[in-house]
């Protein structure tokens, strides 16, 4: 039997298109050899928290 194993991690967080006060983690999957990106559930941006723009 082989265990099948996948790797995640919040990269970053990035400010919501549709609401500049809430911050949404990027997250990033190695799974099986394919790596993807989704974005979670919005959260209140926190002062103390860096957050930087897509564009870098």
């Amino acid at each position: 039997m082989t265990h099948h194993v996948a790797h995640a991690s919040i990269v970053y967080w990035r400010r919501s298109i549709w609401n500049g006060t809430r911050c949404v983690p990027v997250l990033m999957t190695l799974d099986q050899g394919w790596l993807r990106a989704a974005t979670g559930p919005a959260r209140r941006c926190s002062p103390s928290r860096p957050v930087r723009s897509p564009a870098g």
